[in-house]
């Protein structure tokens, strides 16, 4: 069997793999090129933090497609709420970095293997600037 694929990111390493391969459907996701231009520093997905715990943007799927689950149905024992992280852009199912703790990257709860595992989201690059 050929080696496993590297994952889509390097911050994507922190977590654990989906269920069913590295990429959870045994494909590999598109790699996304990196926003340098000027149009991705005025939009709501710019962040300038190396984290990505300033990201506010729309990405609403772990780095190998799984859906996010919805902060607020995800279990209390978690502790991660809007009450909790009131600046965290908790809302939906939108990939977050509440409270800069957790993986070093914006991440999102997913089911897996491990009911409401964390897992990385792909939300590009971090920017010198937002206007």
């Amino acid at each position: 069997a050929p080696p496993a694929a590297a994952p889509p990111s390097a911050r994507a390493a922190s977590v654990a793999p989906a269920p069913h391969g590295p990429y959870g459907t045994g494909t590999r996701p598109r790699p996304r090129t990196p926003p340098t231009d000027r149009a991705m520093q005025s939009s709501p997905e710019c962040y300038t933090m190396n984290d990505a715990s300033d990201y506010r943007g729309s990405v609403n799927a772990s780095a190998w497609g799984l859906p996010c689950r919805r902060w607020d149905l995800v279990p209390a024992d978690r502790n991660f709420s809007a009450a909790e992280f009131p600046d965290a852009g908790l809302e939906g199912n939108l990939c977050r970095r509440p409270g800069s703790t957790g993986p070093h990257c914006a991440w999102c709860y997913v089911i897996g293997e491990a009911r409401h595992e964390r897992q990385c989201c792909d939300v590009g690059l971090p920017q010198p600037s937002c206007d």
